[in-house]
């Protein structure tokens, strides 16, 4: 499977049209996009996140550990993970209840 940095994640992911940016740090994104644009953020989180917890599924304590620092992550929520080389990463997908939008967080940390 073909595999992205993080910078190339987030060269990628601006091509995705945003409904709203809230952060836009180097390292920290979080901006809000329409449901119907949900599924190409899900295809690149897959080339570049070893592991997932799909909005399906209940978090278990780890993915809940990973997600904390960032504001946590609950069954309906989707969260992407990596670690390599002293520094983690993460993107979550957060569903607002309304149906139509998603808030979207991408961080890296050391």
């Amino acid at each position: 499977m073909e595999t992205l940095t993080f910078e190339e994640l987030v060269k990628e992911m601006k091509k995705v049209p945003v409904f709203e940016s809230r952060i836009d740090g180097p390292d920290h994104k979080e901006f809000v996009v329409q449901e119907k644009n949900i599924t190409p953020l899900h295809l690149l989180f897959q080339k570049h996140f070893p592991e997932f917890k799909s909005a399906c599924e209940v978090p278990s304590i780890t993915d809940k550990q990973r997600a904390a620092r960032w504001g946590g992550v609950r069954e309906h929520q989707a969260l992407y993970y990596k670690e390599e080389q002293g520094s983690s990463e993460c993107a979550m997908l957060w569903p607002w209840e309304d149906g139509t939008r998603c808030t979207v967080k991408v961080v890296r940390w050391k």
